[in-house]
């Protein structure tokens, strides 16, 4: 899965769970070319990578998303 811009990761985990459904034995990646912050404080600049396989979108309990980092 590609995707322009994350927020919070809803849009990505929706897609990635309707395709593991749809194809079970399927291995599916996400990326995104642009991450958005909740806080100044968190960029420590203005072009910050995340190494493949360090981020992570997780389902919360209360169903909303939670994207790291």
């Amino acid at each position: 899965m590609v995707d322009d811009v994350i927020t919070s990761g809803a849009t990505l985990h929706a897609c990635v769970r309707r395709l593991a459904e749809a194809f079970p034995l399927a291995e599916v990646a996400a990326f995104a070319v642009v991450r958005t912050i909740t806080g100044a404080a968190q960029l420590s600049k203005a072009f910050d990578p995340v190494p493949e396989g360090r981020g992570h979108i997780v389902l919360n309990a209360d169903g909303g998303t939670q994207r790291t980092p």
